[in-house]
């Protein structure tokens, strides 16, 4: 899972635990980002922002 925030004063792990959700019947990963750390992803990650874009299915 992908959460993208506009902005934030959390941390990474902060981001986490406060978004991670509770009670999901499997194990999922999550990425929480702030809008300007994900537009800069495919300068600082090509393959993982590509992938990341590829497989996102957007439920906004």
């Amino acid at each position: 899972m992908v959460v993208i925030l506009l902005r934030t004063e959390l941390s990474a792990r902060e981001r986490y635990f406060r978004y991670y959700p509770d009670g999901l019947p499997v194990a999922a990963d999550l990425w929480v980002y702030t809008q300007a750390e994900w537009d800069q992803l495919a300068a600082d990650s090509p393959q993982l922002a590509s992938r990341l874009r590829t497989e996102l299915l957007d439920l906004a």
